[in-house]
Parts: structure tokens; C-alpha cells; sequence
């Protein structure tokens, strides 16, 4: 038998930080927040920190590895993991002390502090002894030997089952995991979730526990058939911590409804892209950028990782740095179709191509639209919180006029390259026009004159927001009118002129792109001659010029009208010709 790692973990209290916050800290002990930096040095100096990345596995998270060989992993949603890898049956119990000191001593008080200017905890919660659930993965052991590991750490073991990738006995504390043949990443998943799981079930009979509390008080009150001044101060004192409690489960609830399905989603579309009876999935592309041959590389096991010129990414996306793309498919066609949440993030993954600080600026103003929204909640048990909403407005106009002002400018400079590929898509039969709606006239106004509006409008629409516990104003419902003819595409395009529509966005994103970057983009066109006429095929084949453009169809005789470039066929996923 051999032991491969060792896991502990646990979910933090409800927060107002974002993980971006906690990587600052982590990386280089600095804070937006109003605390004390000799500190946050000290805290940080404690947690002995080697190599940190930055990552994105479903959601967002940070992992950095420690002098004493142990690995952090911390989830956006406050879930964290301890791991240590250098372990043996021998040393087991000794390297299972040393994460829960670490944890304890070293990591908790420096999250704690930090965590400190967050959403306050109800006292019944700060001070209850937490049992970390430990996690021992070892390498062909037998039921017998993992049964005897149990017997040696718990009192009582709960269940066992075993499928053809590990096997799982359970116990008090401990969980027994023997690989058969999964790959680490499926390990951790089900480790995090459990973690996750058990987490939630514990603040859930907590939540229970105070509800027994009060309703234990209320009945001394009717053996007694009086009422003391006491009574009043100690049922006012639990139904407080019973309201946050309350608020704390509402939000855990939240994150338990969109954190497992996602996860599951992730895991799912990776995996249909592995072909059947296969392990992984890999994707190569070999190309040139400002004249220097580049390789990269994407591969699916169990998990998304990527590479360029043999060094590993923090994540996927990264790639978009190196490799300049747009991409159409029919999905895309929601854009026009649906809501605004398409179109605004049409916009906002383009200025991120173009724009280094951008998304930083985005983050920003989600973090603070979180945490305005967080207080407009908490306003329900604690109306006093309302003199706060002033520095959340200010925040919030802040990072979010600078938001308008470079959609607005993104637009302005996006609509003649638009105008001139739609006009050919349509032979000049139609004309298409955009424009922003944010809430006022934004056109021609200044980063500062735009944070004037938007701070009008976040005050007079605060007893809105109060009553509706959300912030109605902002970025974040802003949303780009597309127009043909000067009528609404949404309401009265046709299926084709709809395409058109998305496809001359598209184009033209890659056009700004190349003016801007000097970056020759790749554009990638997938199933768009579909619903076109003939007309529209024939511009989109014989008259995009100057980048390299992959189209995929399939009617062959689509392919005769091509008058210049290469066709491959594809069959059963290997190529023909």
C-alpha cells in the first residue's frame, strides 16, 4: 500500500472580498482595505509562501505551494484545500498534525484578519469548535489495509463503496480514498465537493441549533406565564444572531445552487469533447505572431490545461494574449435574439482583447456591485446599514463611468467597419447602426461628466433598489440597440438578416482588432452560410480580405462558389484530401 496525499480543508465565513483581493494579499501583502500593513506583512511572511498562480478551473481560484511542501488551493466561493504529497504510512498521523497546524496557526489568523472588515459572523457561529474533515488517498491497498487505517482514526465508520476508478470508506473524521486508476483532478473534484457538502450541512444544524435555542426560550417564558426585562433583552440578543444566521444559510443555499451544477456542466463538456473509450483530448496549433512561430496546445484530462511553446498557462484563456481569435457559430445569434447579457458581453470580451486594463476595471466594479447588492440584503435585518450605500455609490460611479465611456468609444469606432461589411452582405440594401443604452445620454461626455450621471442616477434610484434588495442602475444593465433600417433587429429582423447582423459584428470586431493591435486575427466561421442568400454567401467567400479565415459548411456546393483559397473535407473527423 502506498499513500499519495493527504487533504484537509474547509469552507471560510461568509465575505464581502473577492479572490482577486485575497491573491493581492497573498502575493504581496497589500489590501484595499483599511488595515494595518505591518500586519498584513506579518501574516503573509508567516504563511511561508513559495510559487502562487492564478487560475481558472470552472471558477476562478488561487494556489500557491509552501515551504513545508504544502499546497493551498482557495475557490472563489471561500472553499479552500490543504494537501501535502510527501507522506507515508509511517509519517501519516505526524504530516496530517502538520497541515491542521498550518491551517490553524498560520493560514486561519491571516484569513481571519482580513476577513475582518467583512460581514459579521452571529457570535453562536464564531466560536464553535470546527472538525476538519481529513482526506487520506492511497495507491492499491487493499479493503483490509483500509480498514485497518480506519480502525486506528475513528470510532465509527458511516459507509464504503468502491466503482471501477476508487474505492471510499468513511469514518467519523476521516475519509479513506484508494485509486484504482482516476486521475488526480477526478480525486480532488470529489474531495472539494465533499468539503463543500459537509461544510454547508454543518452550518445548516448550527442554524437548526439556534432555532431550538429560542424556542427552548419562549417556553420557560410559558412555564413561567410572565415576562421579565431579561426575557426581552436575551430574545432580542438570539433573534439577531438568528437573522444573520439566517442571511449567512440564504447565501451558502445560493452558492450551493450554482457551484456543484457548474462543476458538473464543466466536467461534462470537457469530457464530450474526449473521444469515446479515451482518457484525453489534445488540440495543437502551430502559428505565427509578429513574426515569431509559436505553439500551443490544449489538453483535456480531467481537467483544461494549456501550453504555449512548451510552458504551461495559468489557464486557457491565456492563450487569447498570443493568439488573436473571433469566432462565429450559431450560438451567436443571441446576441440579437436575446437579452442585453449577450451583447454586453460581446463588448466586454472584445475590450479585453484591446484593452490591458480593462478587465482589471471590470473586476473592479463587479466587486463593488457585489458588495453594494451584499449590504442592500443585509439592509433587511439592520436598516441602519443605508448610511453605507454613500460609499458603495461612490465606488461603484467610479469604476463604472469609466465602463460606459470605453463601450461607448468601442462602438463609435466598431459601427463604420460594420456599416461597410453589412452594406456589402445586403448589396447596400440595408444600413445598420448601433448605440449604447445606459441610462443617459453618455455620447461625447467625459469619464468625469459620466460619473456624475451615474451617481445621479444610483441616488435617485436608491429607495428602489432598497425595496427591490438589488442595484437597478449601473454597466450592468446596459445593453447596444442594433438597428437595420432604424428598426430594432430583435423585434423585426429576419432569421437572415439577424445572421447578417451578428456576422458583420463579428467581422468587424476582427477588423478593429487588427487596426488597433497591428495583429493579423483568425477568424473561424462555423455553419455561417446557413440561412444566407446567395448574395451573402458569395461576400462572405470571395470578398473577406487581408486575414486568415476558416469557414465551415455542409453543402459542397457552397464550396464551387470559393474563387480563391483551399477546401478540406472532413469525414468521420479526419481529413480527405
Amino acid at each position: 500500500m502506498k499513500i499519495n496525499n493527504v487533504y484537509i480543508g474547509g469552507w471560510f465565513q461568509r465575505t464581502m472580498l473577492q479572490l482577486s483581493e485575497i491573491y493581492d494579499f497573498l502575493r504581496e501583502a497589500t489590501t484595499k482595505l483599511a488595515l494595518d500593513q505591518d500586519k498584513l506583512i506579518e501574516y503573509r511572511k508567516n504563511l511561508q509562501i513559495g510559487r502562487i498562480d492564478y487560475g481558472v478551473q470552472g471558477e476562478e481560484y488561487i494556489e500557491f505551494t509552501t515551504a513545508l511542501n504544502i499546497k493551498v488551493k482557495i475557490f472563489e466561493d471561500g472553499l479552500i484545500i490543504l494537501n501535502n504529497h510527501n507522506v507515508s504510512e509511517d509519517t501519516l498521523f505526524a504530516d496530517i498534525d502538520a497541515l491542521t497546524d498550518y491551517y490553524e496557526t498560520k493560514l486561519s489568523p491571516a484569513f481571519s484578519y482580513l476577513f475582518s472588515l467583512g460581514a459579521p459572523v452571529p457570535k453562536e457561529l464564531a466560536h464553535i469548535e470546527t472538525v476538519y474533515p481529513y482526506f487520506v488517498v492511497t495507491d492499491k491497498a487493499t479493503k483490509e489495509e483500509m480498514n485497518t487505517l480506519l480502525t486506528r482514526t475513528d470510532k465509527q465508520k458511516y459507509f464504503e463503496f468502491d466503482n471501477e476508478k476508487y474505492d471510499v470508506i468513511r469514518g467519523d473524521v476521516y475519509y479513506f480514498i484508494n485509486n484504482k486508476k482516476a486521475e488526480t483532478e477526478n480525486i480532488e473534484r470529489y474531495i472539494e465537493e465533499q468539503i463543500f457538502i459537509r461544510e454547508f450541512k454543518g452550518q445548516l444544524h448550527r442554524y437548526l441549533n439556534l432555532h431550538r435555542i429560542i424556542w427552548e426560550k419562549i417556553d420557560n417564558v410559558k412555564d413561567r406565564a410572565s415576562v421579565k426585562g431579561a426575557d426581552i433583552v436575551s430574545f432580542n440578543t438570539k433573534l439577531e444572531s438568528y437573522a444573520k444566521t439566517i442571511t449567512l444559510i440564504e447565501g451558502r443555499i445560493n452558492q450551493m445552487s450554482t457551484y456543484l451544477p457548474t462543476r458538473e456542466k464543466i466536467a461534462k463538456s470537457d469530457k464530450e469533447l474526449v473521444e469515446f473509450k479515451k482518457e484525453s483530448a489534445k488540440l495543437k496549433i502551430e502559428f505565427e505572431n509578429k513574426s515569431r512561430k509559436q505553439k500551443a496546445e490544449l489538453i483535456i484530462k480531467g481537467r483544461r490545461t494549456a501550453k504555449l511553446n512548451g510552458i504551461e498557462k495559468k489557464s486557457a484563456t491565456a492563450l487569447g494574449d498570443e493568439l488573436k481569435a473571433v469566432i462565429f457559430s450559431p450560438v451567436h445569434l443571441s446576441m440579437v435574439k436575446d437579452g442585453p447579457i449577450e451583447r454586453r458581453k460581446f463588448i466586454d470580451n472584445s475590450l479585453c482583447q484591446l484593452k490591458s486594463n480593462y478587465r482589471s476595471v471590470l473586476k473592479e466594479y463587479n466587486r463593488c456591485l457585489a458588495q453594494r447588492n451584499m449590504l442592500l440584503k443585509d439592509m433587511k435585518n439592520n436598516a441602519n446599514l443605508e448610511d453605507m450605500l454613500y460609499i458603495w455609490d461612490k465606488n461603484l460611479a467610479k469604476s463604472g463611468a469609466k465602463i460606459i465611456y470605453q463601450r461607448e468609444k468601442y462602438i463609435e469606432a466598431l459601427l463604420p467597419f460594420a456599416t461597410e461589411i453589412f452594406d456589402g452582405l445586403s448589396k447596400g440594401r440595408e444600413k445598420i447602426d448601433l448605440k449604447l443604452q445606459c441610462g443617459f445620454e453618455c455620447k461625447d461626455k467625459s469619464v468625469a461628466e459620466i460619473e456624475n450621471e451615474l451617481t445621479k442616477l444610483l441616488i435617485s434610484g436608491r429607495n428602489s433598489d432598497i425595496l427591490n434588495r438589488i442595484t437597478t442602475s449601473g454597466p450592468h444593465r446596459d445593453d447596444m440597440e442594433i438597428l437595420i433600417n432604424e428598426k430594432s433587429a430583435r423585434l423585426y429582423a429576419s432569421q437572415g438578416q439577424q445572421r447578417s447582423c451578428v456576422l458583420a459584428l463579428k467581422l468587424a470586431e476582427a477588423s478593429l482588432l487588427k487596426e488597433m493591435t497591428d495583429d493579423e486575427p483568425l477568424a473561424l466561421l462555423d455553419d455561417v452560410m446557413s440561412e444566407l442568400d446567395e448574395s451573402r454567401q458569395d461576400y462572405i467567400l470571395n470578398h473577406i480580405k487581408n486575414w486568415q479565415v476558416f469557414i465551415t459548411c455542409c453543402d459542397a456546393n457552397t464550396v464551387l462558389r470559393l474563387k480563391k483559397g483551399k477546401t478540406f473535407h472532413i469525414e468521420n473527423g479526419r481529413c480527405k484530401n
